[in-house]
């Protein structure tokens, strides 16, 4: 974690906009002093994700040490704004799901692109502009898009949320990349016909044990809400919260293109097993993509089965 090794605030973070003031402070001098904790030629999952060419600059070192900033954003919404959860945002050219892109949903404000909001307050940083050269300007920013400026009650410093984490199992970049299905390009499973009929992958927590026997999933009601949101469904409706603690139950994707289904052990999700039955190349490999992204926003991850564990 990048700021526990650079000494940074992290005993302050805990999840209240006073927060933002410190950890602003903190980055603003990691870029002045160049990143040098970043490795060369990191990138943003955004150029991961597109297939860009790889390059060393420190636009993208710093978008890249920027992106945790978004789901830090995401902890801070659930304080003031009640259920907020990650959603993947509508195509604004047509009525199918835009799989590139996932937004913050809250009761009150549906679409918060927290991760728009990180990158574009790196890139201010790097490039002057004034409205972020000091932490108030970068918090009055964050309370522009978020909608919170009129209506944030005011929450006393607590204990910090990330504290914690730095005592929870870490996967590396290489280890997410390593399971990946769309690293592998499933060309193995691609017939004739360029349809994906044969292959079984899992969506796990990272070090789930053999036979998936543990650990459980926990999240399961923003999990139910990203495989709706994905178009999975079940009985001729968006899969729901009960269907994932069914032992048994059988989830599509598509037309019969894809098939889900759990793995209940003491009456808890340990494992959801997707298996490709007859779906386009072009459209497994965009599925594939938005159930990776889904899976890192929740702390899980999608790929073969060996890789697990």
């Amino acid at each position: 974690m990048q700021m526990a090794e650079t000494g940074g605030p992290i005993e302050e973070m805990d999840g209240t906009l006073d927060s933002l003031i410190p950890l602003w402070d903190w980055y603003q001098a990691r870029v002045g002093a160049g990143l040098p904790e970043i490795p060369k030629g990191a990138m943003p999952s955004t150029a991961t994700f597109f297939g860009w060419p790889a390059s060393d600059t420190i636009e993208g070192r710093a978008s890249y040490a920027f992106e945790p900033f978004a789901h830090y954003l995401l902890e801070i919404l659930r304080k003031y704004d009640g259920d907020a959860h990650w959603v993947l945002s509508p195509s604004k050219t047509s009525r199918y799901i835009d799989f590139r892109s996932t937004v913050v949903s809250t009761p009150l404000q549906p679409k918060v692109p927290a991760e728009d909001v990180a990158q574009n307050l790196a890139m201010n940083l790097l490039t002057g502009r004034p409205n972020v050269a000091h932490a108030r300007g970068m918090l009055d920013r964050v309370l522009l898009v978020t909608t919170l400026g009129d209506r944030a009650s005011v929450i006393e410093r607590g204990s910090s949320l990330l504290a914690p984490l730095l005592a929870a199992p870490r996967v590396g970049q290489q280890s997410a990349m390593r399971v990946s299905p769309r690293a592998q390009r499933e060309s193995e499973h691609v017939g004739r016909d360029g349809r994906v009929s044969s292959g079984d992958f899992l969506l796990a927590m990272p070090h789930a044990g053999p036979d998936f026997l543990g650990p459980a999933i926990p999240p399961y009601r923003e999990l139910a809400i990203g495989l709706a949101e994905m178009g999975i469904w079940v009985d001729g409706r968006p899969v729901a919260v009960d269907d994932l603690l069914l032992d048994g139950r059988q989830m599509f994707f598509g037309d019969l293109a894809v098939s889900i289904h759990p793995y209940i052990v003491g009456g808890q999700l340990t494992a959801l097993s997707v298996q490709p039955i007859g779906i386009e190349e072009a459209e497994w490999l965009a599925f594939c993509d938005a159930l990776e992204n889904l899976a890192k926003r929740l702390g899980l991850l999608f790929g073969a089965p060996e890789h697990f564990g």
